[in-house]
């Protein structure tokens, strides 16, 4: 079972992965609407196409699994945070352990808080930071000397990690799919905006009778 936090994320959840996109692409065309004309007229829109898709950082994450460390943590809780139809004394505070695995990424880790088109997630809660995910999972007893519990843990992690990566997998299809689209419509637009720019500027020196 899992251990719930302030800081935990619900994986897979947040949004669509299809608005995150979107949304992306919406934030790329306010940015190329700000560009000067003078910058216009001087740009190479194939590279800047490019550039600029490069620094939208679309590199969906990777679990660095062979990197992964763990740790066991005590903690007393309420009886009324023990899984449901659980017995307990009110008022008084249960010890537990809890597994703590922490699991390097790769990668722009927004993307763990998006749903790839048709799925249903599972809720997987993790703690999302930049360069890694922190799962914590607990048997709701004490796991030091409890290899049953040990092994227990160890395959429900290893369930939610194959769940993760399928995830991931498909955003990652989703994903490179959308790349070649937005920028085909980035250069399209792009020089749309140089010519218009450049058109401008020509006439703007006809206006002028002294030239």
């Amino acid at each position: 079972m899992y251990i719930k936090n302030k800081r935990s994320t619900t994986l897979f959840k947040e949004q669509t992965l299809s608005t995150y996109l979107s949304n992306i692409e919406l934030t790329l065309k306010n940015k190329i609407d700000r560009y000067t004309d003078f910058t216009l007229i001087n740009l190479n829109v194939e590279n800047e196409s490019e550039k600029l898709i490069k620094e939208l950082q679309l590199f969906v994450p990777k679990l660095i699994k062979e990197s992964t460390t763990t740790s066991i943590k005590k903690e007393s809780i309420d009886g009324r945070q023990l899984p449901s139809g659980s017995y307990f004394t009110p008022g008084k505070l249960i010890e537990i352990e809890i597994a703590n695995y922490n699991i390097p990424t790769s990668g722009n880790n927004d993307f763990f808080k998006c749903a790839p088109n048709g799925f249903q997630a599972m809720e997987i809660n993790v703690e999302l930071n930049i360069h890694d995910i922190n799962i914590q999972l607990t048997n709701y007893s004490i796991i030091s000397g409890n290899d049953e519990a040990i092994e227990g843990l160890k395959n429900l992690l290893l369930k939610y990690i194959e769940i993760i990566e399928k995830y991931l997998l498909t955003i990652k299809t989703e994903t490179e799919e959308f790349i070649p689209k937005m920028k085909e419509n980035l250069v399209k637009n792009l020089t749309r905006k140089k010519e218009n720019a450049i058109l401008k500027d020509e006439s703007n020196d006809k206006l002028n009778p002294f030239k």
